[in-house]
């Protein structure tokens, strides 16, 4: 991640903005604003950072055995709860879920989805698991990927 250099901004020229990073999946510019300086009352003022693609992304499909069809579907549905928990892009689609972050933590969360069909009650489950990794310049995002096609 690439960060501007902060600069103190005693005017207030930023005009008093709230803080926080302001993000959506896929793109890649963020901007934010940060609190007065602690016993100066000064603001700092807005700077943009660029962030990197996601290190790795991975298409994750769950096939429980389960007693029947709508059995299956309620447990990839708490697969999917699951996914979406994590607070990381995902993108769900109709035979897998694409998923995209940290390289460790994606095999974590891949991980997790063996355990969620069994703690559901599926005598057992299969897992596909597809894999993109490129921990220095990153793999294309979800986003990048699909938005020309469901814009």
């Amino acid at each position: 991640m690439e960060l501007d250099t902060l600069e103190p901004d005693p005017g207030n020229t930023g005009g008093g903005k709230s803080h926080g990073v302001v993000v959506s999946a896929g793109i890649s510019q963020a901007d934010f604003f940060i609190y007065p300086a602690p016993y100066t009352g000064a603001f700092y003022q807005k700077r943009s950072f660029t962030m990197k693609q996601p290190e790795a992304s991975i298409a994750i499909q769950v096939l429980p055995k389960t007693a029947s069809g709508d059995e299956v579907i309620r447990v990839v549905d708490a697969v999917i709860a699951y996914l979406k928990s994590t607070g990381l892009p995902v993108f769900v689609g109709p035979f897998e879920t694409a998923v995209e972050g940290d390289f460790d933590r994606l095999w974590e969360i891949a991980k997790e989805c063996h355990r969620i069909p069994i703690r559901e009650g599926a005598e057992g489950v299969s897992v596909y698991i597809k894999t993109a990794y490129n921990p220095r310049e990153g793999v294309w995002s979800i986003e990048k990927k699909t938005a020309k096609h469901h814009g």
